[in-house]
């Protein structure tokens, strides 16, 4: 689920994925419980996307973004966000393309913003 929706976050007219089915597949059957407990929510998560990583921790991350609002100090919220940025920019992923909490994230793991070429 959060690989694809990670890919669909990330690049939805690419993901060959509708909007309408997304939310009721991929987002819709986790509101319960991210609603009713959300940093067990964003707990679970995390102990299942961060060792998977790449497109499913992205969509962990991005997850919590759209279920719970952002959750900063929650160490599965952090830990997917950490892994989340660094999978995009281990794959080349440009600053430009990163929203202010993953910038900040990556800025906080003392990566360098990108020099335009002289």
């Amino acid at each position: 689920m959060m690989d694809a929706f990670g890919r669909f976050e990330f690049d939805p007219r690419g993901s060959g994925l509708d909007g309408g089915e997304v939310w009721a597949n991929l987002q819709a059957p986790l509101v319960e419980f991210s609603a009713s407990d959300p940093e067990g929510f964003v707990a679970e998560l995390a102990e299942v996307v961060v060792p998977v990583s790449g497109w499913a921790v992205y969509g962990g991350s991005r997850t919590v973004l759209s279920l719970t609002g952002p959750m900063p100090g929650h160490p599965g919220y952090e830990a997917m966000l950490a892994a989340s940025v660094r999978f995009l920019r281990n794959i080349g992923v440009p600053m430009a393309r990163l929203n202010a909490y993953e910038h900040a994230c990556w800025q906080r793991l003392g990566g360098a913003d990108e020099r335009p070429e002289s």
